[in-house]
């Protein structure tokens, strides 16, 4: 099996067995089979956290690279939070 490229940018570490061996692994790094394995296993509270960790990430890549995506609300899914 091909697996992602180990970058750990998120350092939201999972620990996974692959090819026999047990690695903790950054949830970006994961196959997307282990990103559900791993989803299914947090609770509610354990969710937010990792969603606010890597939305922290991709505002640091953001701000890294200096780029933004060009598209409008129209183009995506909007929440409504008020």
């Amino acid at each position: 099996m091909d697996y992602p490229i180990q970058r750990n940018i998120d350092s939201a570490y999972f620990r996974v067995s692959r090819n026999g061996v047990v690695a903790n692994i950054c949830f970006t790094d994961l196959t997307e089979s282990e990103q559900q394995a791993a989803l299914q296993r947090l609770n509610s509270d354990e969710l937010k956290q990792l969603v606010i960790k890597l939305s922290k990430v991709v505002s640091a890549m953001g701000e890294l690279f200096n780029f933004k995506m060009e598209n409008t609300a129209e183009d995506n899914e909007v929440i409504d939070l008020i």
